[in-house]
């Protein structure tokens, strides 16, 4: 079940608002979003999006990776599985993104 969100705010790089802002492919770190994990972390992150029951399906799921600059690229994220109610859809490794 999905609860409310936290207080994070747009400006926060952290807000969960920044991955369905409908902004794609940019280069401005402000309408990207950037989780910030301790050093040593090594369990898998997971984010979960509730969606109301008049929804409707889900008909695609697009992933940008994490883009500011190139040398900024090792930010993004590596490894990755889509789920939908439990079960697997996708599994595999999410290319770099360039940058500019």
């Amino acid at each position: 079940t999905c609860k409310g969100g936290g207080a994070a705010t747009q400006r926060s790089p952290g807000t969960l608002a920044r991955l369905v802002n409908g902004r794609v492919a940019t280069v401005d770190d402000k309408q990207m979003w950037l989780g910030a994990l301790p050093e040593a972390h090594q369990d898998p992150l997971e984010l979960r999006f509730c969606l109301p029951a008049d929804a409707g399906p889900v008909a695609s799921v697009r992933i940008w990776n994490y883009g500011k600059s190139a040398m900024e690229s090792s930010k993004g994220v590596r490894d990755m599985q889509v789920l939908l109610n439990g079960e697997l859809l996708w599994s595999g490794q999410v290319a770099k993104d360039a940058g500019l």
